[in-house]
């Protein structure tokens, strides 16, 4: 199939404020030991080589994947199995991520070629064992580039490794798979562009694994105008748990920071402090009211809501200090969170920590000041490899976008899948979204092989949220699994 190619508005006033926020606080390091660049320098220390980077120019996105290595595998789902012949990479297209054949050639890079620049459709005739249905499109939308894009640009490659492997299994029921990405930068007015240009253009069928971290009310509004249901996605609005189109794959971000200060409580840490950002107001200010009216919230002697430029935080760390505050969560990214700890730290000052899972990139633990952080992820910590579900998925990464398998971001991606999976299990010739809809009602405390916190899903109601929450943590510069595999509940 030919590239799609989505147009991008400039970013509008409020994603360029953002976007400056966040660049300033990256550049920002007074009173650090550590500078923000040695920061930045350990956060893009081991990103992906420029076979996987994501580069923006003027109305594109160029997502592409290295050819895998002959010796990879990928066992096969715990739910169902299926075969089909090897694939072919994941190749360089213009904002479409395509589809990989199952013919087994070898193809090229991609650059340059038409056929290659959709990741998501087996040609015609090539499925094995079963007849060639219709191709089912279906989109998704993220800020992939610019500074959020360092942290949760691994849910597109999550997501297309899960396609690429799904269609080189036949796709969903017989149909294959076509999926057209996004990139919003963080802002509202071009989420909504891009998703009114993949309806009405693409005709997508639904969105798979999106995150809106900016203006979701108005993208919701739109889709189920349209009818068009959001199936996984990162549940960070709480619009996420009002729409009953809204199938999310991981549970509310609230639940994440409430259950891990949960942990610290009944660890025996229990006087506990709360930080958060005041640039996403909308989201960080209801998370940190939901904590306080929660059971753990009696736990919580300091909450206060900070800047991610501010110069230096040692007067929010002398008061925590003073408060004897034993653990903080942290509601911010990355460099200003290791700036927090930095500062405290010079003054004698170190409480255990928790940070939000979509921070945990890569290269996260390289990060020294954030060392022996936890948490909370949305995910099985994808270190358990022992666990069949964490196996295929190292699999599917290590072929398909290797070098970002350890990423928070790229576990949401694969979850997504993991749901569009559990929706197309049961397909006419020409399904459509209700066709979807009616599959994912069958879900109860859905957990694909131990790999998602328990999901449910009810006809015409929101989705039941999750109170689980999996944990993850850093030590020796790696991730591992303080309480294994299991999620707490």
């Amino acid at each position: 199939m030919g590239s799609e190619h989505i147009e991008r508005r400039r970013p509008g006033r409020a994603v360029l404020v953002l976007t400056l926020i966040l660049v300033t606080a990256t550049l920002s390091g007074c009173g650090s030991r550590l500078d923000s660049q040695a920061i930045i320098s350990a956060l893009a220390s081991s990103r992906p080589a420029p076979a996987q980077a994501v580069t923006a120019s003027a109305g594109q996105v160029t997502v592409s994947a290295p050819a895998p290595s002959p010796a990879a595998t990928i066992p096969e789902a715990p739910r169902k199995a299926a075969t089909s012949k090897a694939t072919k990479p994941l190749a360089a297209g213009d904002q479409s991520i395509s589809a990989p054949a199952s013919d087994g050639s070898a193809g090229s890079s991609g650059a340059g070629r038409a056929a290659d620049r959709t990741v998501g459709s087996t040609a015609a005739g090539t499925v094995q064992g079963s007849q060639i249905r219709s191709t089912l499109v279906f989109g998704n939308i993220g800020p992939y580039s610019g500074v959020l894009g360092e942290t949760l640009g691994g849910n597109k490659y999550g997501l297309s490794a899960w396609v690429a492997m799904q269609n080189a299994r036949g796709g969903l029921d017989g149909h294959p798979i076509k999926l057209i990405v996004g990139d919003d930068q963080g802002d509202p007015v071009t989420s909504l562009n891009l998703m009114k240009r993949m309806v009405e253009s693409n005709h997508v069928i639904a969105f798979v694994a999106d995150i809106h971290g900016f203006g979701f009310d108005q993208d919701a509004d739109y889709a189920a105008s349209k009818g068009v249901p959001f199936i996984g996605g990162d549940g960070t609005d709480p619009r996420w748990y009002k729409d009953p189109e809204a199938f999310p794959s991981v549970p509310p971000a609230a639940s994440l920071v409430v259950s891990t200060l949960r942990y610290f409580a009944n660890s025996g840490t229990q006087r506990l402090g709360l930080l958060y950002c005041l640039e996403v107001a909308k989201i960080c200010t209801y998370i940190n009211n939901t904590v306080m009216k929660s059971a753990v919230g009696k736990y919580v002697v300091d909450d206060e809501q900070i800047s991610i430029v501010a110069p230096s935080y040692t007067s929010q760390c002398l008061r925590m200090q003073a408060a004897k505050v034993e653990a903080v969560f942290l509601l911010m990214d990355t460099a200003a969170a290791a700036r927090v700890v930095q500062n405290c730290a010079t003054q004698g000052y170190r409480p255990k920590v928790g940070v939000l899972g979509l921070d945990a990139s890569p290269d996260y633990p390289k990060v020294d000041a954030m060392a022996g952080s936890y948490i909370p992820g949305s995910t099985v910590p994808l270190s358990e490899t022992q666990v069949p579900a964490v196996a295929q998925y190292r699999a599917a990464m290590d072929k398909y976008a290797p070098g970002i398998a350890d990423s928070g971001a790229a576990g949401l991606g694969w979850a997504g899948g993991l749901v569009l999976g559990l929706a197309g299990a049961h397909l006419p010739d020409k399904p459509t979204a209700a066709d979807f809809e009616a599959n994912l009602w069958q879900a109860n405390n859905e957990t694909f092989g131990g790999f998602t916190a328990p999901l449910t899903f009810r006809k015409g109601q929101p989705a039941v949220p999750s109170t689980c929450v999996f944990l993850w943590g850093v030590k020796d510069h790696k991730f591992y699994a303080p309480q294994g595999p299991r999620a707490l509940c």
